[in-house]
């Protein structure tokens, strides 16, 4: 029985738990994030909305029926030579019925306007979707990266714990051997117990950061997963004018602008058309047993009309207003070029400069560990106190946090750049 309760134990653990590399968690947080499948669906709602409008191209059936039922019938009395007579005008109930198809020669660019404001509109949701890719994708990248980054600072500390036990048990047997004051204990034992609680609230880092992942990647916030090292080199030496071209050729969010210009063009000439006339025809079939006197109470017809309307300034003003809204989505794609070439010159400093702090980063920790080894040589010969030791203990593990830091965020800024020229390198 204790048996069988272990085998499921690691059954569900193992079941509960998966290893997934960074190029993993990409593809399934495209294919299965929140966002991206509501975005996912407003595009196919364009798409239909495309199909709708495309059929105002077509001919439309209508169907009319009318039951009527009079208190009475309608009838006129008249004089004859013979006498008075009475003529039934309509039955006292009836039916009217009429059938057929009606087509638009010409609506003043309604129908075109109409289907070109769809067209566009279903190009830019697919742009904006492509946009929604980009930002699931970046923001899959640095909650992955976010982990790796948590989980060097977990070994740093607990090197780091390990380090301070070590030399706690050092200072307990100089003391014991009358080396040391007991304030050297003492001052140790609460840098042992300062970095177990640095160490825990690393560790709730973790946990809080692989869930922040998982429901990235459109999963339940229960599920564990593990995560891979990446073994990729991220310093690479790049240009901000070939950087700036790359996106204004890749960004979807621009070519999604250019959509909805050239949307708004069709609402102006869907608003002129509300000052033109229109031309249709129409084809059907009547039926009518109101009259009792008429012999045919069916016939088939063929109409042709033009019509009509101004509602005064109404559409003009519509125009106008389409207008503006054209100018307006002009000005906004000049307002995101611009914040495109700063982002595009921000990540391209920005990237340069971890390069750099890394650097400094790696000198430092060589002169750190130098440091703390010779601090440590020298107390065991008491030629310097505790105070120095724990100090030079803080100063090395600080350096190393550093130096990851500047490592990691080289990694960041580089998936950055990726994200803000719509492409990777």
């Amino acid at each position: 029985m204790r048996c069988l309760i272990i085998i499921t134990v690691l059954f569900l653990t193992v079941n509960s738990l998966y290893a997934i590399t960074l190029d993993e968690a990409v593809k399934v947080a495209l294919e299965n994030n929140y966002q991206i499948n509501s975005v996912r669906h407003l595009a196919t709602a364009s798409k239909h909305i495309l199909s709708a409008t495309k059929a105002l191209k077509m001919p439309s059936f209508f169907l009319n029926s009318e039951y009527t039922y009079l208190n009475d019938s309608n009838n006129i009395k008249f004089s004859t030579p013979f006498g008075s007579e009475n003529l039934k005008m309509t039955e006292q109930d009836y039916i009217n019925l009429s059938t057929g198809i009606k087509l638009n020669l010409y609506t003043g660019g309604f129908i075109s306007g109409s289907i070109s404001k769809a067209l566009h509109n279903y190009y830019a949701s697919k742009y904006k979707l492509q946009e929604t890719e980009l930002d699931v994708k970046y923001n899959t990248q640095i909650a992955y990266i976010n982990i790796l980054e948590l989980l060097s600072y977990k070994k740093i500390a607990e090197k780091h714990l390990e380090a301070l036990e070590k030399h706690y048990k050092n200072v307990e047997c100089f003391y014991n051997e009358g080396m040391v004051p007991y304030i050297d204990m003492l001052q140790t034992e609460v840098k042992v117990k300062d970095a177990v609680q640095k160490l825990t609230s690393i560790n709730n880092s973790v946990k809080v950061a692989k869930t922040n992942l998982v429901i990235i990647l459109g999963k339940e916030a229960t599920d564990n997963i593990s995560i891979v090292n990446i073994q990729k080199n991220y310093i690479k030496k790049l240009k901000t004018d070939i950087l700036f071209n790359i996106a204004k050729e890749n960004r979807p969010v621009l070519k999604m602008l250019d959509c909805k210009i050239k949307a708004a063009e069709s609402e102006i000439q869907i608003a002129s058309s509300g000052y033109k006339p229109k031309i249709f025809v129409a084809g059907g079939y009547n039926y009518s047993d109101m009259q009792p006197s008429v012999e045919h109470k069916d016939n088939f017809l063929f109409q042709t009309g033009l019509t009509f309307q101004l509602d005064w300034d109404k559409s003009f003003n519509e125009v106008k207003a389409a207008k503006e809204n054209k100018y307006a989505l002009i000005i906004n794609k000049k307002d995101i070029e611009s914040k495109i070439l700063l982002g595009v010159k921000k990540v391209f400093e920005d990237y340069n400069t971890a390069v750099s702090n890394l650097q400094v980063a790696n000198s430092t920790v060589k002169s750190a560990k130098e440091y703390y080894r010779t601090i440590k040589l020298k107390y065991k010969e008491g030629l310097t106190d505790n105070s120095h030791v724990l100090d030079a203990e803080a100063m090395l593990t600080k350096a190393l946090m550093t130096e990851k830091t500047f490592y990691f965020n080289i990694i960041k800024k580089f998936f950055l750049m990726e994200r803000v020229i719509g492409k990777e390198f």
